[in-house]
């Protein structure tokens, strides 16, 4: 990806908390850059009017009737009682794809993995111990592997770690004494699943719940699920949606271009890494499918992860 486009845009703060990109063609670039200029120490601010329309945009309290519908995905603590099979796949995954598609936080995700574990230990001791006591109103079953999260950001790490001890565990001899124990390992079993786990991620993402880059790297994990398994025309289909939040969040701008907004070494490399799989991916799936590309290079200017920086780290 050479950096063959040279469009300014700016980074605005989403109501995630979080970073959007405006390009120089959008109306908010347009009407911030004009603001900008018309404000002086005599002259008011004013009103920014599209800015708003464009940062505040989608960001409704989700219903309880809509949240509910995690429940049938979410990770619970009793799914996480087969220690060494369940960090087998992970090991697995993180070993054979993860140099291939490195769009994961690795620290983050083996620290919630760990937490999991000690958490579902604990509660299984509680259960035994007393059978009918419940953790603040809720049984063993009922219980999430996350503790602490909002149901929307339990969503994306469960789909994150479905996709990993289901990528993980191909290729496994499961035969023997394992079977049972293998048969209680939480993986995706149908594209079904994956799709409506998708289309619950992508909610997440829209209502502004979760943060757009975590979001991503959640339909990624699901877009290579369905790449690995040959369910091409899903994932393809799942790429365009992703492509788009992509490009929302700025990830086709390198981020050593913007000093202020991404001031950490391992964010702006996370970012990288994210976009790089992204656009992997979309080569694969469009030379399967010899269809047009959904990322071009005139579009691109983000530098390959662990390559030559082509950047100095400025704001423009």
């Amino acid at each position: 990806m050479e950096p063959s486009t040279h469009e300014r845009g700016r980074f605005y703060v989403g109501p995630n908390g979080f970073p959007r990109f405006a390009g120089s063609a959008s109306g908010v670039y347009l009407a911030d850059t004009v603001r900008s200029d018309l404000t002086s120490k005599d002259h008011p601010t004013p009103d920014p009017g599209i800015e708003d329309a464009f940062i505040h945009r989608n960001n409704d309290e989700p219903r309880s009737d809509e949240t509910a519908l995690y429940d049938i995905y979410l990770l619970r603590s009793k799914d996480m009682l087969e220690e060494d099979l369940l960090r087998t796949r992970l090991n697995r995954y993180f070993a054979i794809w993860h140099p291939l598609f490195p769009f994961l936080d690795g620290a983050y995700l083996l620290q919630c993995f760990n937490n999991s574990l000690k958490l579902a230990e604990i509660h299984k001791m509680v259960q035994s111990n007393d059978p009918d006591k419940r953790d603040d109103g809720l049984t063993f079953d009922q219980i999430s592997a996350f503790e602490g999260l909002t149901p929307e950001q339990s969503l994306a790490l469960t789909t994150i770690f479905l996709v990993i001890f289901t990528i993980g565990g191909l290729g496994i001899d499961e035969t023997g004494s394992n079977v049972d124990s293998a048969s209680k390992i939480p993986t995706i079993h149908s594209t079904s699943q994956a799709t409506m786990l998708g289309h619950l991620v992508v909610g997440a993402c829209q209502n502004s719940r979760i943060p757009d880059l975590f979001g991503i790297q959640a339909l990624l994990a699901i877009e290579l699920l369905l790449y690995v398994r040959r369910t091409y025309r899903p994932a393809m289909h799942l790429s365009g949606v992703i492509t788009k939040l992509a490009y929302e969040a700025g990830l086709h701008r390198c981020p050593e271009r913007y000093a202020t907004t991404f001031k950490e070494a391992t964010d702006r490399d996370l970012r990288k890494r994210v976009f790089n799989s992204l656009y992997v991916l979309d080569r694969l799936l469009s030379a399967d499918f010899g269809i047009p590309l959904m990322l071009n290079d005139s579009d691109i200017d983000t530098c390959i992860p662990g390559g030559p920086e082509k950047h100095a780290l400025s704001e423009v």
